[in-house]
């Protein structure tokens, strides 16, 4: 089965630490990588997008 990567945006890192270890129970989940701000998440997802084209 092909993996579902996905993103952690909240400010709240409680949150960060609940669904983390929800997506840690599913096999076919990946999380990428946590982000906190707006600002944060535009920049991990413009950098992921330009790595996606090479």
């Amino acid at each position: 089965m092909k993996k579902i990567k996905l993103l952690i945006v909240d400010d709240e890192p409680l949150a960060h630490k609940v669904l983390e270890g929800y997506c840690k129970k599913i096999d076919y989940v990946e999380v990428l990588g946590n982000c906190y701000d707006g600002i944060t998440t535009l920049n991990f997802l413009n950098r992921a997008s330009s790595k996606s084209r090479r």
